[in-house]
């Protein structure tokens, strides 16, 4: 799904379109909103009605209950959805940031979330 920042003021409007296979790189602001200990912060962004946005939800809360990390979870067009994608290249739900950082877009395939996870417990030298 495609968000269109153009079509409404100051909301974006959700279209379907086929997400890009890559993410753009974030050069946005990081939320410094932290969970306690330190511990990586990881949002998935979704939209309503949008069939891979659920999918993306159930592999996402697997992968990361599995390495025991916390997963925030918020719809594109809530309060906190348009705060993260504000000042962002972020265009496509679903989407997953990891400490502020756009990291995946579309929906990821439990092995390729599993990956991702592991990728960036080892950058931070542990869990």
């Amino acid at each position: 799904m495609i968000l269109d920042r153009a079509a409404r003021a100051g909301k974006p409007a959700i279209t379907r379109r086929t997400p890009s296979p890559n993410p753009e790189p974030a050069h946005a602001p990081q939320d410094h909103r932290r969970v306690p200990g330190n511990a990586m912060q990881i949002v998935l962004i979704v939209a309503n009605d949008c069939p891979p946005c659920e999918r993306a939800r159930e592999v996402w809360e697997r992968a990361c209950q599995a390495v025991g990390m916390p997963l925030a979870v918020h719809d594109a067009e809530s309060p906190d959805g348009l705060r993260l994608i504000a000042g962002r290249t972020l265009t496509t739900v679903p989407a997953l940031l990891v400490d502020g950082r756009i990291t995946a877009v579309g929906l990821q395939t439990p092995e390729q979330a599993r990956e991702i996870l592991s990728r960036h417990v080892t950058d931070k030298g542990g869990s």
